[in-house]
């Protein structure tokens, strides 16, 4: 081991020389370096938070523990809920808001994630129904203006004039911009809220069963178990999602065919 990295005393990996905690099981680590003596001093002064212990609570998280320990004790340091979750913001942001519950249902928080994937089912509905008469006739005028291409010789004029005009210019006066505009914005404030937040509900949940599983006087093994993260949830639920996203971008397509009613 390079003599200038830090070990473990708990579980014997090797950290950066300046570590607070164990970037695996996120137990304190005294530094080595002179220079550290205000970081042990912190070290040993913050042990735990809301009632949990920093070695309980890293056994309830997991592997990940060394991630979200450090952010955890940073909240309680400042007093705060608030902090930054990338994989939160990542899944709202590309995949819209249900998909952020995706992070939720990972880390068993069930309860914030039923309310998350409601909140953003609800707002998926709701988005489809603003746009939809917009979306309608968009792939009306695609479909129309596609037919007329397959109708006529092919030529590169020909095809530069279908990419030109077959857009929604005919449509524009059927949507209400300043509701949509509306819509979006509260959305995305949404999907920074949760992102900002989320450290801190997942917090609030590791403490709270921690302090259950004490109470209850469970094993390190039972709190390991009652804790970590549910992979099969979150694909199962993932690809929930993706599908009533599937539906709702499906509808308007299959109103201009026809084979919805529109």
């Amino acid at each position: 081991m390079n003599p200038s990295r830090t070990k473990c005393p708990v579980c014997a990996v090797s950290n950066e020389p300046d570590a607070l905690y164990c970037k695996r099981c996120a137990s304190p680590i005294a530094p080595s370096s002179p220079g550290g003596e205000r970081a042990s001093c912190a070290a040993q002064t913050i042990t735990g938070f809301e009632g949990a212990s920093v070695e309980d609570a890293a056994i309830f998280v997991g592997r990940c523990a060394g991630h979200y320990i450090p952010k955890f004790i940073d909240m309680e340091l400042r007093r705060s809920r608030a902090g930054w979750n990338w994989p939160v913001f990542l899944l709202a942001l590309f995949f819209g808001p249900a998909a952020l519950s995706i992070w939720f249902f990972y880390r068993k928080m069930y309860r914030p994630a039923l309310l998350f994937l409601s909140g953003g089912l609800l707002i998926l509905a709701a988005n489809t129904l603003v746009s939809y008469d917009f979306n309608l006739q968009y792939f009306s005028l695609f479909i129309d203006r596609l037919h007329e291409l397959r109708a006529s010789a092919i030529t590169p004029a020909v095809f530069l004039q279908f990419i030109t005009h077959a857009t929604p210019a005919a449509a524009n006066g059927s949507v209400n911009y300043v509701l949509n505009t509306m819509l979006s914005t509260l959305i995305f404030a949404g999907k920074l809220a949760a992102a900002v937040f989320a450290n801190g509900i997942y917090k609030g949940h590791v403490a709270k069963c921690v302090g259950a599983a004490r109470e209850a006087e469970s094993p390190a093994e039972g709190l390991r178990a009652l804790g970590g993260v549910n992979p099969g949830c979150a694909v199962g639920v993932s690809a929930a999602v993706a599908l009533a996203y599937l539906l709702a971008g499906a509808a308007p397509v299959l109103g201009a065919l026809g084979i919805f009613p529109g």
